[in-house]
């Protein structure tokens, strides 16, 4: 009985191995944009700070694809994501990451995609009223 119970809890290790994925990005720009909330449209606006600049960084991704849960670290900023989703706007997809700043210790949305063939990430900080984007 402790063999059977032995290879099953194996079998499931390495089931569960399986279903992380890993990603190594690298962008080379940055901008930001500020949020505004419109009391009459009921939704952020978006305001350009036209800070477009080159900025190198390096995004490593780790996602279990079974829970959604994972973690984007870039230099020394760590997202814990708690949940993840894919959704699809004007015939893009988009990955969507509920996750949470450990620098800076608040909440965050990143989304990811991949636009005419380069990697974007942009990083919502709604407490901060501001949204940092990164681009390939």
């Amino acid at each position: 009985m402790k063999k059977v119970l032995f290879l099953i809890a194996i079998l499931a290790s390495f089931c569960s191995f399986g279903q992380i994925s890993k990603w190594h990005k690298v962008t080379n720009y940055a901008s930001t944009t500020e949020m505004v909330w419109s009391s009459v449209d009921q939704k952020f606006l978006f305001f350009d700070n036209k800070d477009f600049q080159s900025q190198n960084a390096v995004w490593d991704i780790v996602l279990d694809l079974t829970t959604g849960e994972g973690f984007i670290t870039s230099g020394a900023i760590t997202y814990r994501v708690n949940k993840t989703t894919i959704e699809e706007k004007d015939g893009l997809e988009m990955v969507l990451m509920d996750a949470y700043n450990e620098r800076i210790n608040a909440p965050v949305m990143v989304i990811a995609s991949t636009i005419n063939g380069s990697f974007k990430l942009g990083v919502f900080v709604e407490s901060h009223k501001k949204v940092y984007y990164f681009y390939e």
